[in-house]
């Protein structure tokens, strides 16, 4: 599998050497990571982005190219709140966020307020919503809203349905809909500023 560890490693002014120091490997396992040699686990994917300093996701090559997705504007992670509803078929006036590898055909963009969804996406981070997801699995992440215009954004779990946050603030509660919601989509992607 092709990645970027030797790109990024060279950026850093590191050699092999420095990386396996600061991994706790050797100069030929961090040769056969960076030529498809060693599997990129998630172990290795882990430890490589601490000592290389980025994400992991950053780790692993890209062919998909970058596309706008239009941020239409923001969606809770606390309670249900109000939120202004765009036309989805009308967002030409909307800023564009540039993503690697998703359809801009069926997402749009949201801006995170709240803390109920901090270990996930901090208030403040981008999501990335596929609306072409309506169907609901366990452990997945949505933004759902009532026909009354409130919404959220949250880990759907099933048996019994019920939409849980997931934070470092114990003050939030599962959600248990008394009123039926709305799937506006998935949310396939978080992006935020380190």
């Amino acid at each position: 599998m092709e990645n970027n560890i030797r790109a990024i490693r060279k950026r850093r002014g590191l050699t092999q050497e420095q990386v396996a120091e600061l991994t706790g490997g050797t100069k030929g396992q961090i040769s056969k990571l960076e030529n498809g040699g060693l599997q990129l686990g998630m172990n290795w994917m882990e430890k490589l982005a601490r000592a290389l300093d980025v994400e992991p996701f950053e780790l692993i090559a890209s062919k998909s190219p970058i596309v706008r997705v239009p941020l239409i504007g923001w969606v809770s992670a606390g309670q249900l709140a109000m939120t202004h509803e765009v036309d989805i078929n009308d967002l030409a006036d909307c800023p564009q966020i540039e993503c690697h590898g998703v359809d801009e055909r069926r997402c749009i963009a949201l801006e995170v307020k709240g803390d109920s969804m901090n270990l996930v996406a901090a208030e403040g981070s981008t999501i990335i919503v596929d609306v072409s997801q309506k169907d609901m699995s366990d452990g997945k992440y949505y933004v759902v809203a009532t026909n009354g215009g409130e919404a959220t954004f949250k880990r759907f779990r099933a048996s019994p349905n019920r939409l849980e946050p997931v934070s470092t603030n114990p003050v939030h509660e599962i959600i248990f809909p008394q009123t039926e919601l709305r799937v506006i989509g998935r949310v396939i992607r978080v992006m935020q500023d380190l």
